[in-house]
């Protein structure tokens, strides 16, 4: 049982602990979830170890909304899923691979493949039971149970919106009664997630309104988080000294065991940084 300031106690099932344990998932203490929005809102230090715990208790409360239609090892795979589903995540991700383009990006089959294989934590995961299906659900599958995870409404944006308008300070937050809302519908080749908008025929505004109330503080969290000026300006001189560093012999798989320090902490020469030439992940390019 681990309290979590955002959902309360979060129960993980005793055959994940080692998968908890393992040096994949422990190395997300060291990877805050914004980056260098810490500068601006001084809270906002919560870490990707964090947010998996998260999607856990977001996994847990979207099975139960569903009527918990999964037991034994089909539910512990969602929920192990949940907990490694950020494991690839290089330090100042977003920025090094959405911003920048220096790097692809921590969902792509390849690297979540390469973090699945990790000694530990794939011993961990085929102790439990799940491993196959972890890499099903994080690499191929398009099911609804996949989707708990990565899908319209998921259990990761249910618990980022949350947790970094927590740690910012910000006064928004969702009514989690639209979980209530979720359902398993036909799909052309097996059940999907999805959001019910009317009731025994008749609409359901209440639902509609709350959806568009997530799209508004996925929006405004992007406005004033995710790209606030000083935060994107702190990454972008990262973002540098990472390129030079790269042009010097830092590869992708380098990335993969380090926190955030060590990055920050990459030594180049400055006539390194200034003699790069604007690529095409460069703020100049995207300018």
């Amino acid at each position: 049982m681990i309290r979590d300031p955002v959902w309360g106690d979060v129960e993980l099932p005793a055959q994940l602990l080692p998968v908890l344990d393992s040096p994949a998932v422990q190395r997300l203490r060291g990877i805050k979830q914004l980056g260098f929005a810490h500068l601006v809102y001084p809270g906002a230090t919560h870490t990707r170890f964090d947010h998996s715990l998260g999607v856990v208790a977001a996994a847990q409360r979207v099975l139960a909304a569903l009527g918990d239609p999964l037991a034994g090892t089909d539910r512990l795979a969602v929920i192990a899923a949940a907990l490694v589903h950020d494991a690839s995540h290089v330090p100042f991700g977003h920025t090094l691979e959405d911003e920048w383009g220096l790097f692809g990006r921590h969902d792509e089959p390849a690297r979540l493949g390469a973090m699945l294989a990790d000694g530990r934590l794939s011993a961990a995961l085929e102790r439990a039971g799940v491993a196959a299906a972890v890499g099903d659900l994080l690499t191929g599958s398009g099911d609804w149970r996949a989707q708990v995870i990565a899908g319209s409404v998921d259990a990761d944006l249910l618990d980022y919106l949350r947790r970094d308008a927590y740690f910012c300070g910000l006064p928004h937050v969702y009514d989690q009664r639209v979980l209530h809302a979720l359902v398993l519908a036909p799909g052309p080749s097996g059940p999907l997630l999805a959001v019910r908008l009317t009731d025994r025929g008749l609409d359901r505004p209440d639902v509609r309104s709350e959806l568009v109330h997530l799209l508004r503080l996925r929006y405004l969290l992007t406005e004033r988080v995710y790209t606030h000026h000083t935060k994107v300006a702190a990454g972008a001189m990262v973002a540098r000294a990472v390129e030079a560093a790269r042009a010097q012999g830092l590869a992708e798989a380098d990335l993969a065991g380090w926190g955030d320090h060590p990055v920050q902490a990459v030594e180049v020469p400055v006539e390194a940084v200034y003699s790069i030439k604007p690529g095409a992940g460069s703020k100049e390019a995207l300018a």
